[in-house]
């Protein structure tokens, strides 16, 4: 997993072309470095490959103990849609940031659209549960980005957390 300050997390990912075999092989690098971390999101630019493609997905993980589970998704090419104002807080944290968290602010309801492994179109709208909307699609029209934290070093009980998660 590329750790934060590696140049690949501050730049915009390519989108995706052609699913062919090698974003197929790609995907399940992904899926097994994901749970190898453990963790329940990862972009391709997190392993060090500059495409627009995000994994999702758990069934339990120790650092999010009362989240429900969520089956594995594959979002090609994402796009992010806010269905509204409203916004939740949240601790988060980034396999790219090891060791911290953060108390982050997103949207509560989203829609997010993209292309499966197959190359099928999809769209489906995510709730409060785990969800694309973890990634601030504030970010812009790459929304994940390279990771879906954002700390803010003024916030004492952010730097606690982060402090508590070494």
């Amino acid at each position: 997993i590329v750790r934060y300050g590696d140049p690949v997390l501050h730049a915009p990912a390519a989108p995706v072309e052609r699913i062919d075999d090698s974003i197929r092989s790609l995907f399940d690098d992904m899926v097994a470095t994901m749970y190898a971390a453990p963790g329940i999101g990862l972009a391709a630019p997190q392993i060090g490959v500059d495409l627009r493609v995000v994994i999702f997905g758990v069934e339990s993980n120790p650092r999010y103990p009362a989240m429900e589970a969520v089956p594995d998704t594959v979002l090609i090419n994402p796009e992010l849609t806010p269905l509204g104002d409203a916004e939740e807080e949240g601790w988060e944290g980034c396999l790219s940031v090891p060791g911290m968290r953060g108390w982050v602010p997103r949207w509560q309801r989203l829609r997010y659209a993209g292309f499966d492994e197959r190359g099928r179109r999809f769209e489906r709208e995510g709730r409060r549960a785990l969800r694309p909307a973890r990634a601030d699609p504030r970010r812009g029209p790459q929304g994940f980005g390279f990771f879906a934290v954002r700390f803010d070093a003024r916030n004492p009980a952010a730097r606690a957390d982060a402090a508590r998660d070494r």
